[in-house]
């Protein structure tokens, strides 16, 4: 459903940190945060420069290095 004046993206963003805090990886929500920050500067502010897409893969890599590694612990 959307609300005026909330995207999707930052419904389902907020909607996956809050998931992940209640599931007790605050690290993993705080990196997940920190990539949508980047990408939404990126997308809506123009503000991606070389050191900040190099920061969003890092964020990336983290991310899925955790849910490959990370996930057995929830099956």
């Amino acid at each position: 459903m959307h609300t005026k004046g909330t995207s999707n993206t930052g419904t389902w963003s907020q909607g996956l940190n809050a998931y992940l805090v209640s599931l007790g990886e605050l690290r993993l929500a705080q990196w997940w945060r920190n990539f949508e920050d980047l990408r939404q500067a990126g997308f809506y502010g123009n503000q991606a420069g070389e050191s900040e897409v190099q920061e969003a893969l890092d964020l990336l890599e983290r991310i899925r290095t955790w849910a490959t590694t990370e996930i057995w612990r929830f099956l």
